[in-house]
């Protein structure tokens, strides 16, 4: 059985395979130590990431 999480422990970032997530995780992996003003373009990147990801463009024909 697994041992619950310390409240004062940061939960480890997911796996993934996919090198495009997980450079977007980095981006936010140490969110709340980063000043608020860097929040929005971060988290905007990360979006734009995911989104590319999960709704890859149709190629012209």
């Amino acid at each position: 059985m697994s041992q619950p999480t310390p409240p004062d422990a940061a939960p480890a970032p997911p796996a993934v395979d996919h090198p495009a997530v997980a450079e977007a995780l980095a981006l936010v992996a140490d969110l709340d130590a980063q000043p608020l003003e860097l929040h929005h373009e971060r988290l905007s990147r990360v979006h734009e990431v995911l989104h590319g990801v999960l709704h890859p463009a149709i190629p012209a024909r």
